[in-house]
């Protein structure tokens, strides 16, 4: 009888303590996708761990193009929608492993090629409140702001639109689209340890 009650309270504590590690785990999960970013402190420093991180457990996710006389090598997610007939702005994280940096690189499609910059109004559709992005042909400090206000639009789930030809288009409209974009800054922060 000893013996029963003895295996059934260590049952409950083994049940308990993993149930305690399981909510645990949950409640960090994804703690990094709300995390807000400064856009005017951009950070490109890489390290030894995050670029490990990045190749074991990331780069699979990525076509990766080398360019071994420049030192740099690209990397573009492969679920990146490629479609002419819309706008639409996919990334290139660029690793510059001999400098140990990495930047972020805004590949408008075609449809974008004759306009100078991009212009992208958001509107929150529950609180109605509005705003404006802009990027004019830039560095890669203008790169980062722009699309880490992308980025944090996404997370809130604004509505985009982007100005061509005077005209406003949906921007980064379907799930596949934002989600490429997302994971792609999100992997990158996480190679400059922005977020870790």
């Amino acid at each position: 009888m000893i013996l029963i009650l003895f295996k059934s309270t260590l049952i409950s504590k083994t049940t308990f303590t993993f149930f305690c590690l399981f909510t645990l785990l949950f409640l960090s999960c994804n703690q990094d996708k709300k995390k807000t970013i400064d856009k005017e402190k951009p950070k490109y420093k890489t390290t030894d761990s995050s670029v490990l991180f990045f190749k074991n457990l990331r780069q699979s996710y990525y076509d990766k193009t080398e360019h071994k006389a420049g030192k740099i090598d690209q990397y573009r997610i492969t679920e990146r929608v490629q479609n002419e007939q819309k706008p639409l702005v996919n990334l290139c994280i660029l690793h510059n492993w001999l400098q140990d940096e990495a930047y972020i690189l805004l590949e408008p499609n075609s449809f974008l090629e004759e306009e100078q910059g991009l212009s992208v109004t958001w509107l929150d559709e529950i609180s109605q409140e509005s705003g404006s992005y802009y990027y004019t042909q830039g560095n890669r400090d203008d790169q980062f702001r722009f699309a880490t206000e992308i980025y944090q639009s996404i997370l809130k789930d604004h509505q985009l639109k982007i100005t061509v030809n005077r005209e406003k288009h949906d921007f980064l409209k379907n799930a596949e689209e934002r989600e490429a974009f997302r994971k792609t800054m999100l992997d990158f922060y996480r190679l400059v340890n922005v977020i870790r």
